[in-house]
Formats: C-alpha cells, sequence, structure tokens
C-alpha cells in the first residue's frame, strides 16, 4: 500500500515537473534569438502615411507583436492578445498606458485585414507581405518563431522578449508607471472643433435646420454621422451610422394610417439625415488629429440631436 501511495506521489510531481519545464522551455527554445531584456531596439518605420518611426514613441511603453494569421500558434493566442489590447492599448481608452504594433507575416494586407475583421486589434496594423524569414523586422528583432512579442520600455530598451502571452499580461500587469515621460508627445489627440466642445455645442444650435415636415409631423431623432478629419482638419466620407426616430406624445404622425404612417418615417428619416450631413459637411476645418506629435487622418463619429421636448 505505501509502495502505491510513493509510486503515485512520484508519478505526480514527475508530471507536474515536466509540465513546468516544458512551459519554461517555450521562452528557451523559441524565444532565444529575439532581444534580450535591457537592449536598445532599432528603430524602425511603423506608419508610412505619417512618417512615424518606432523612436518616435520615445516616453511610451510599446508592444511589438509578431504574428500572421496562417500560424496556428498565433491564431490560438489571438483571443487573448485581443483581451491584452482592449486592456491597454492607449487606441482603445483613453488614459491607458501601452501602444500596441501588431507586424503581421501574411502574405497581403488583404489577407491580414479579413482575419483582424473578426478580431479586434487596436494600435498600429503592418503587414510585411511575406513570411518572416525574408524580412528586415525579423533580422532586426531576432523574430525565429511566431507569435513572438516584446515590451519595450519608455527608454527604448527591451523590458521584455517572449513567445508566451501569459508572460507579456504579466509584465503589462505590473508595469513601472513612474517611467513614463510626461513630457513625451500624446499617444493619440483625436481630431477637435476649432474652440473645443462648447463650440461645436453652439454651432449645431445655431445651425442645425429642424426638417418642417418632421416637426409638424411631431418627429425627432439622433442621428449618429461618421467622418474622415484629415491632416489639414478638412472633412470628407461623411456616413450616416444611426438614425434613431422617435415620435414626442400625441404626434400627428399617430393619426396616419400605417401606410403612410410608414411612408412619412421614412421620409422623416432621410430628411434628418440629409440635414446632419450638411451641417457637418458645411463646418470649419478642425483642428486636426495627432498621434506621437504626427498629424494623422482619422475617422470621428459625431451625434446630432433633433429634439422636439
Amino acid at each position: 500500500m505505501n509502495k502505491t501511495i510513493t509510486f503515485i506521489l512520484a508519478f505526480f510531481f514527475a508530471i507536474t515537473a515536466s509540465a513546468q519545464v516544458s512551459n519554461e522551455d517555450l521562452d528557451v527554445k523559441y524565444a532565444a534569438s529575439l532581444l534580450p531584456a535591457g537592449t536598445e531596439v532599432p528603430d524602425m518605420l511603423v506608419d508610412t502615411t505619417i512618417n512615424l518611426r518606432l523612436s518616435d514613441m520615445r516616453g511610451h511603453y510599446v508592444v511589438l507583436h509578431f504574428w500572421a494569421s496562417w500560424c496556428p500558434d498565433c491564431r490560438k493566442d489571438m483571443p487573448e492578445m485581443e483581451k491584452l489590447d482592449k486592456r491597454y492599448d492607449c487606441f482603445e481608452k483613453k488614459g491607458n498606458e501601452v501602444t500596441f504594433v501588431h507586424i503581421s507575416y501574411d502574405g497581403d494586407t488583404a489577407r491580414m485585414n479579413r482575419y483582424l475583421s473578426e478580431h479586434a486589434l487596436n494600435g498600429y496594423r503592418l503587414c510585411q507581405g511575406r513570411k518572416f524569414h525574408d524580412t528586415e523586422t525579423a533580422r532586426l528583432f531576432g523574430v525565429k518563431w511566431i507569435p513572438s512579442m516584446i515590451l519595450i520600455g519608455p527608454d527604448g530598451h527591451v523590458v521584455l522578449s517572449t513567445v508566451m502571452v501569459d508572460k507579456l499580461k504579466k509584465a503589462l500587469q505590473h508595469l513601472d508607471l513612474s517611467k513614463l515621460d510626461p513630457n513625451a508627445p500624446k499617444a493619440v489627440e483625436m481630431p477637435e472643433f476649432q474652440g473645443g466642445t462648447d463650440a461645436l455645442m453652439n454651432y449645431l444650435v445655431q445651425n442645425v435646420h429642424y426638417p418642417t415636415k418632421a416637426m409638424e409631423m411631431g418627429l425627432q431623432s439622433k442621428v449618429r454621422v461618421s467622418f474622415v478629419v484629415d491632416t489639414l482638419g478638412r472633412i470628407s466620407d461623411l456616413k450616416i451610422k444611426e438614425n434613431n426616430l422617435s415620435a414626442v406624445r400625441k404626434a400627428p404622425i399617430g393619426k396616419l394610417n400605417p401606410e403612410e404612417r410608414q411612408r412619412t418615417a421614412k421620409e422623416c428619416a432621410t430628411l434628418f439625415a440629409n440635414e446632419a450631413k450638411r451641417v457637418v459637411r458645411s463646418m470649419p476645418a478642425w483642428k486636426p488629429a495627432r498621434s506621437f506629435g504626427k498629424k494623422t487622418k482619422v475617422s470621428f463619429m459625431l451625434p446630432v440631436t433633433f429634439r422636439l421636448e
């Protein structure tokens, strides 16, 4: 009996020890070529449209995530990477401390985007257009296995190099925020109406024209307009994302027969949408968005409210 218990315990501890070694060996085996902690990272172009380089991000924490949609291990880790991106990435939430740079080794951008259409990754996305063995980024950062992740500190030196998303998660949970540079350019500055929010509200109050037909029918709406603000602050590519029509109490539209009511509601929804687009299109140039101090083109969403009561 004692021999049996001893054997079972020995077997259990052997399995546990083996599992621990296996987990540790993932980095020992696959991350050995990555830049070691303490190494100053080489510079690279992150966004060609605004000539943003990795060196422009000094003063902030940065995660380089090397991956590909064709990689089984990358796909397996993607749900956890999405959670980390959502929790820490500065593009997801103002006040977050980290910028994620997702470097894909897919064959083309379209393939990467198809995959990411079902997976919410914020931050910067780069497609290398070929497998990592043939790329400059793999050579610069020592990538010989994907997924690989490198956490860079505000001083531009490696904090962690790993192929294990759990290690990255732990490192992000224990960031030393005292190392952030308060004088560094902000990672994200959204576009702004000249004069700020109060000026924007005043502009809308003074320039929105309530559609006469909708007013007569007792209809109101909250219209959400998306548009692009370019590097000069100009507005383009207007689209209606939401048009929430409602009626005030005892609205005249309620006296119409169902067919007339449906036709009138549709007509008024179009009037609200057209007026919302008109007032946004006629706005003066905005203060453009910036990323790490560089002007950048971004999409913006603005609600335009038509209310009777």
